[in-house]
């Protein structure tokens, strides 16, 4: 008797541990301070501790940073990992109301036992996702993440570290975009790989172009199966750093020049790039001015002309050590960018920007870590990670709240330059008044010319001749705060 009790009780705790692991969503957790935010799916950090491994305590001790991959608006996954690589996988089926952990801790699969971080995932299809990890190593799941298997894309140790070395500084696949059986990963030493079998098997890429061979490219994107845009430095004849940017139509057998510019810290071209079509791309740059390690001036860029020209978009008049990231998007209208602490947000390709923060109350040291890359699940939604959370966008651009616009300084508020556009339900039967931030009255506008609206319920003003500052936007009992760069 008192045996069948024992076996009961085990039985029991696996039961509850299970149901821990696929319930952890219900485990108590906070909601932002902005509305637009909700929480949806936490890691318990106190519960994974895994023991000790050669005398030292596995598990989570802070937040996680997180790799997030949306299928579509119901299949999300996501990697938590913590400041020693441990991974936790999760997955929801259902847009987020349930969570199902399906893998803990990636470093088992290495015979070191050393955690290798997960740096990129790709959600192709149905139960098939692959990671890219540390030293050339690509994680492939068929089943949905409840196994793995690995390999390194190449044993060629001029790329990346062996596998028991304990430098890890090569090798990492910062990139990795699939179009269903073809796909190419980018690592953090500058190396190129295709796959076309779905991530079995990878082929280096050779860029062999008027510079010669090169060894290292700095900034790597492709806009479809075919299309690979990319950008290296070199040295000229008279010694001066050019940023040289190519483009290839043939899946990387050969390569075309689209433009070289001078300069090491020039503000015109961007150094980091991500496209969305072979016309439209974008890249962003943080250039040391005063040669100050403090003193970085962030600036982000849009090419119409598949990177023939650059136009600035953003830019910051603060310095300091922080930098936009290149655009996460949906299409080419819908597009989210990190800056710091706040999220730039654009439905219209970039004429308008929104900026949101994630806060939670009381709690500021979720600002120092726990961050996640952001990931659309639908044309204008997405869901990031910070601090312990995923958290999901689901505010509505054109629907900015008169308390949002006015009392909190950086959530909701418009970023235009010349042309600011405006959502209206139906023609406004009160004026139109921009105010300076203090109260002033700069702007009148007492007739809706119909020719002015540029689509349903949006309204365009020309705002070129406002100095570079914080407005405010009255339109009856709607008041939308702006800044004018």
């Amino acid at each position: 008797m008192r045996f069948l009790m024992i076996i009961i009780f085990i039985f029991s705790c696996f039961v509850e541990s299970n149901g821990n692991l696929k319930n952890e969503n219900k485990i108590l957790w906070i909601q932002p301070i902005n509305n637009n935010w909700e929480s949806l799916d936490s890691i318990d950090v106190k519960k994974y501790y895994y023991g000790t491994d050669f005398g030292q305590i596995r598990g989570f001790v802070n937040p996680p940073f997180f790799k997030i991959s949306c299928l579509d608006s119901l299949n999300w996954v996501y990697f938590a990992q913590d400041y020693e690589n441990y991974c936790i996988y999760r997955a929801t089926t259902d847009g987020g109301l349930n969570w199902e952990t399906r893998y803990v801790d990636t470093s088992k699969m290495y015979p070191d036992h050393r955690p290798r971080k997960i740096y990129s995932i790709a959600y192709i299809k149905n139960e098939l996702i692959l990671c890219g990890a540390d030293s050339g190593y690509i994680l492939k799941s068929t089943d949905g993440g409840f196994n793995w298997s690995k390999k390194m894309m190449t044993k060629d140790t001029s790329d990346f570290a062996d596998s028991t070395n304990t430098n890890f500084s090569k090798g990492r696949i910062i990139k990795l975009k699939m179009y269903n059986n073809i796909g190419y990963a980018f690592t953090n030493n500058g190396k190129l790989y295709i796959t076309e079998d779905w991530g079995d098997s990878w082929k280096k890429i050779i860029l062999d172009v008027s510079e010669g061979i090169i060894n290292r490219i700095d900034s790597f994107s492709c806009a479809d199966t075919n299309a690979i845009f990319i950008s290296f430095l070199s040295v000229n004849n008279d010694k001066d750093s050019l940023v040289n940017f190519y483009s290839s139509f043939d899946r990387g057998k050969t390569f075309d020049k689209i433009i070289s510019v001078k300069g090491w810290y020039d503000t015109s071209y961007p150094r980091s790039i991500e496209y969305i079509t072979r016309n439209v791309g974008w890249g962003t740059t943080s250039v040391n001015i005063s040669k100050d390690n403090n003193n970085y001036k962030p600036f982000l860029f849009k090419t119409i002309n598949g990177g023939k020209s650059w136009n600035l978009v953003l830019t910051d008049s603060a310095f300091g050590l922080s930098t936009y990231s290149v655009p996460y998007f949906s299409d080419s209208l819908n597009l989210a960018v990190f800056h710091g602490n706040v999220i730039y947000i654009t439905n219209d390709g970039g004429s308008n920007w929104y900026i949101s923060k994630i806060e939670y109350e009381n709690h500021p040291e979720y600002n120092n870590y726990g961050r996640g890359n952001i990931s659309y699940y639908s044309k204008d939604k997405f869901i990031t990670g910070h601090g312990p959370f995923i958290v999901k966008y689901k505010g509505n651009l054109t629907d900015v709240k008169e308390k949002e616009s006015i009392d909190e300084d950086i959530i909701n508020t418009m970023i235009v330059n010349d042309i600011m556009r405006i959502n209206i339900q139906e023609k406004p039967s009160k004026t139109l008044h921009i105010y300076s931030i203090l109260g002033e009255k700069l702007y009148e506008l007492t007739e809706i010319d119909i020719n002015n609206l540029i689509g349903k319920n949006t309204f365009e003003i020309d705002v070129s001749f406002l100095r570079s500052g914080i407005y405010f936007l009255r339109c009856g009992e709607r008041i939308i705060k702006f800044i004018k760069l």
